[in-house]
């Protein structure tokens, strides 16, 4: 969905609803797109300094997190965008 976004063409978004097996910290003020991959029915957030191409054809998909968001608690439910 993401790269059909970034060639322009339309596609309706497609979530899942997953629990989170860790906390995750971010800083206050930026949006961010992280990267999670779903094993034994658990969110985990995958940790990389850079967005590489590598990172984004593993992962299971991408939790959007608002700029407002600081932390994801471990056992909360999210949205996953697959």
């Amino acid at each position: 969905p993401i790269i059909d976004r970034m060639f322009g063409r339309q596609r309706e978004e497609s979530y899942t609803e997953e629990v989170m097996a860790e906390s995750y910290n971010k800083a206050k003020g930026w949006e961010e797109y992280l990267p999670i991959i779903i094993r034994e029915g658990l969110a985990y957030p995958v940790y990389t300094e850079t967005s590489a191409i590598s990172v984004m054809a593993k992962c299971s998909g991408f939790v959007r997190l608002d700029s407002d968001i600081e932390v994801i608690q471990r056992g909360e439910r999210i949205k996953v965008l697959r």
